[in-house]
């Protein structure tokens, strides 16, 4: 068998989920991505000037409006299904129909089955979507929004921090595919008053790019810890990202060939 061997930094479709607290601005950065198209289940859009695919109301029309994408006739470069939680919610609904019984904790009587099967369904969707990454070069973010959660700590008592409001199946999912989980937020700042009280003010609105204590996130492109909220700003980071890993396998390069001269 010969092998299909390549080398090098590419620069593929951008997989990302961004989740932060409603209004925040989560869908204006989207829109912002190039020539994009909202699968908006939660009607987050209608003060943006932006397409969107109307009355996706059921799972199976999730999937279908996803594969239906991949037809030559559409042309955009970025596919934004607004919010993954509304998404998780259509998929329970679509499982209890089936199942016939009320709720997702009833299905196959119980012991988390119900969110398992939940899991295997967004398996369909997420390969629907790198489908599209793939076979039609589209770009795919999925806006959450996000909840507070303990978190489990090897080294020591459980902490919370900000993560997806999905089921962790459906979370973890995404966090393996996805090159980019960005965490917007609101930067806090604190002060005291003469009265000796804190009052809490602040309206920077940036992009968490690295996992910390506090929220989840990661990246694969040496984003900064933190950018402000806005897609011209990220674009950029992920293009100087990009070039400095390059610039960095090449001086690694470099010095191992001076070391074998010398």
């Amino acid at each position: 068998m010969k092998l299909n061997i390549s080398r090098g930094i590419r620069r593929e479709p951008l997989r990302a989920v961004i989740h932060g607290a409603p209004g925040i601005g989560k869908s204006t950065i989207a829109s912002r991505a190039p020539n994009p198209v909202f699968i908006d289940l939660e009607r987050g859009t209608d003060q943006i000037d932006v397409p969107r695919v109307d009355d996706v109301d059921t799972w199976e029309k999730l999937l279908a409006t996803v594969r239906a994408l991949a037809a030559p006739e559409y042309d955009f470069k970025t596919v934004v299904i607004d919010t993954l939680d509304r998404a998780e919610w259509l998929c329970w609904q679509h499982i209890c129909q089936t199942e016939r019984v009320p709720n997702i904790e009833k299905v196959g009587k119980g012991f988390g089955k119900g969110y398992t099967a939940a899991y295997e369904e967004f398996r369909k969707l997420a390969a629907a979507l790198e489908k599209l990454r793939t076979e039609r070069g589209m770009a795919v973010i999925l806006i959450a929004h996000s909840k507070i959660e303990k978190a489990p700590n090897a080294a020591g008592d459980e902490y919370e921090r900000w993560t997806l409001k999905v089921h962790r199946h459906v979370a973890g999912l995404f966090y393996e595919q996805c090159d980019a989980i960005l965490f917007a937020r609101t930067v806090v700042y604190t002060r005291k008053t003469e009265a000796g009280r804190t009052k809490g003010f602040g309206d920077a609105r940036v992009l968490e790019t690295q996992e910390s204590p506090a929220w989840l996130a990661k990246n694969r492109y040496a984003l900064p810890a933190s950018l402000p909220l806005s897609w011209e700003d990220l674009d950029a980071a992920m293009n100087r990202g990009a070039a400095a890993v390059v610039a960095s396998i090449r001086a690694e390069v470099d010095a191992a060939l001076d070391r074998l001269t010398k």
